[in-house]
């Protein structure tokens, strides 16, 4: 039987994507896909998980093994970043 918490390869890149922070129209670009089916893909894993937001779904992935923070290193946008680093970064963003 299918882990019914596992995640198909596009859902885990969309849900990636926007983990690190990407609109919805950006990891369309990114992935070469429409934006509702950006939407589309997040709709479906948020009913998957039982969630009502797309927070908790990459909370639940993680929690799940579904998402890796591997997987997020690799997509941040530039490089990833140390804890300490990323607080200085968002500190300076806000």
């Amino acid at each position: 039987m299918d882990d019914p918490y596992q995640l198909s390869d596009r859902k885990r890149q969309v849900l990636a994507l926007k983990a690190v922070g990407l609109t919805g129209e950006q990891i369309a670009d990114a992935l070469l896909i429409e934006p509702d089916t950006v939407k589309n893909h997040l709709d479906k894993i948020r009913q998957q998980y039982g969630v009502s937001n797309t927070t908790q779904a990459i909370a639940a992935a993680l929690l799940a093994g579904a998402l890796t923070l591997d997987e997020l290193k690799a997509c941040w946008p530039g490089g990833w970043l140390e804890p300490k680093e990323l607080l200085a970064w968002r500190t300076y963003q806000l």
